[in-house]
Order: C-alpha cells, then sequence, then structure tokens
C-alpha cells in the first residue's frame, strides 16, 4: 500500500482475512486502501464488517461517519458519531463533527456548545476545534468569546479562508469594522468560493457603504 501498489496489498490484506479473520488490521488496512483509491462503498461494506466482528472498533464507527457526513448524509453520520462517543466520551474529533452537525442541523445549539467545549479541553491545541466552538459562540451571540479565541485558530490555520470568514463576522458583530473588513478580505483573497463566501461579501458591501 505504501508503495501505491493497490492490487497486491488488496491481495494481501485479503490473503490475511483469510488466514485469520479474527484480526482487525486487515479490515482497517483494507477499507483504507479503499477510500485511497475512491471505492467508497467497498471501504464502508469493509468497515462495516469489521464492526460485526467487533462492536467496539471506535475507528471504524470515526471513520464511517467521516464518509457518511462526506456523502452529506448528516442523519447517518451524527448516527456513527454518537456511537463513537458512546465507546470513548473524550474523543475529540467525534465530538467535534458532531458539535459541528447539530450547529448546522439548527436548533441544538446548547448541545452542539457542550459538545464543542469537551472536545477543546481535550484538544486546546487544534484550530480546528476551536473554530468549531468560536463558530457556536458566534451562533449563540457571544462574540467577545469567538473573537479571543479565533485569533488563535486564524493564527494556526492562515490558509484556511472559513477561518479568516468566520473571525471577520465576530469582529463585524463585535463593532470592531476595520479588523473586520481585513478578516473577511483575507478570506475571499484565500478562496473566492468558500462555504460562507456571499456572506463575507455582502458584509464587505455593507462595511464599505459605512
Amino acid at each position: 500500500m505504501q508503495a501505491n501498489q493497490a492490487d497486491k496489498a488488496e491481495q494481501a490484506f485479503k490473503k490475511a482475512m483469510e488466514l485469520n479473520d479474527e484480526l482487525q488490521a486487515p479490515y482497517m488496512n483494507l477499507a483504507e486502501l479503499y477510500r485511497k483509491t475512491d471505492r467508497m462503498d467497498e471501504a464502508v461494506q469493509e468497515y462495516e464488517r469489521l464492526i460485526e466482528k467487533n462492536p467496539k472498533a471506535i475507528s471504524a464507527h470515526m471513520l464511517l461517519g467521516i464518509i457518511a457526513q462526506q456523502r452529506e448524509d448528516m442523519e447517518q453520520a451524527e448516527q456513527y458519531y454518537r456511537q463513537t462517543l458512546a465507546l470513548n466520551p473524550k474523543f475529540a474529533a467525534a465530538s467535534n463533527n458532531l458539535a459541528w452537525l447539530l450547529m448546522e442541523k439548527g436548533g441544538h445549539l446548547d448541545e452542539a456548545l457542550s459538545l464543542a467545549e469537551d472536545a477543546y479541553a481535550n484538544q486546546q491545541g487544534n484550530p480546528a476545534i476551536a473554530d468549531t466552538l468560536d463558530w457556536i459562540y458566534y451562533q449563540k451571540g457571544a462574540y467577545l468569546k469567538a473573537v479571543s479565541v479565533l485569533q488563535e485558530a486564524v493564527k494556526k490555520l492562515p490558509e484556511q479562508p472559513e477561518t479568516h470568514y468566520h473571525l471577520g463576522m465576530a469582529q463585524f458583530k463585535k463593532g470592531a469594522n476595520d479588523q473586520a473588513k481585513q478578516s473577511l478580505e483575507d478570506a475571499m483573497k484565500l478562496s473566492p468560493n468558500f462555504p460562507g463566501a456571499e456572506e463575507a461579501k455582502a458584509t464587505l458591501q455593507t462595511l464599505a457603504s459605512q
């Protein structure tokens, strides 16, 4: 697999399963191989086969959640993330991803905030988690809190337009218009098509008219 010999790797993993179908690693590795080669349906099948053998295979639950989220099947993604957290309540990535899903779903901000705070407590240095937490603060109107942590997230994710956009919107709501303009312009320079780009453009037009 490391040498990009996908066919030979697939054969070897299947042979390992044939010799000992109780080993978990071949299922995970074969599924990862399928993910890397865009054979997502087969990847899902391998993760599901592993869970049938070991319902506590936490990485399989988590990765199924990620695949479901990538496919925009949010209900299934939520289910897998909740199963992951049932096995390990301190799994920061699962808490973070579930928090984002619930925020996007709407009407679940309190639970989303609790999950994001748990994730941040377990991985304070993770800027992606900080971004999730602060965007939830923003959605709840806690703009001062949002700005304080988003500034740190931007330093660690300088090439991520969404993070600049989130910071700019929080600064705008806080009344720091000059800073908001700079952050939103930085986001647009990085990409004109990121999620939220239309709101960023509209906000920049509002700032320009003031």
